[in-house]
């Protein structure tokens, strides 16, 4: 885990001198196979510093709502796993951070999500919590 945070502080600090490098790894790496991998991408560019600009909120966007939906495309047993659930929990958090950063987009993009699924109504559950999201909610 420790290395994981490297990872995305490292990405980070890549995204604020270099924003279209980290664009081009997290929207490569949240189609990668492998949850961490996609865990890595959506928690590196949801770092509300990187998403002033709208370009990068939109990719967060993005990239929270291809990663859910590859979270769901799993089979129910490896939806199980840890490294999966590692992810779901990226995204418990990490759709709030970007719904903020552009709730134009990213309101209609949350309430689009299907809470009939149990992993995307906890996800909507967890962030609804957030009070970032909560006051846009709330409005």
């Amino acid at each position: 885990m420790a290395r994981a945070r490297r990872s995305r502080a490292g990405l980070q600090l890549l995204g604020d001198t270099k924003p279209a490098a980290l664009a081009s790894i997290a929207d490569a790496w949240v189609d990668h196979t492998h949850p961490l991998v996609q865990r890595a991408a959506v928690a590196a560019i949801c770092e509300p510093r990187l998403l002033r600009d709208p370009r990068m909120a939109s990719l967060a966007l993005d990239a929270c709502e291809r990663a859910t939906r590859h979270l769901v495309t799993r089979e129910p047993e490896e939806r199980k796993t840890p490294d999966s659930r590692t992810l779901r929990l990226a995204l418990g958090y990490c759709w709030s951070v970007a719904v903020a950063a552009d709730p134009t987009h990213g309101l209609p993009a949350f309430a689009a999500l299907d809470t009939d699924d149990p992993d995307v109504a906890w996800i909507v559950t967890q962030n609804s919590r957030k009070k970032r999201l909560s006051c846009l909610l709330d409005s």
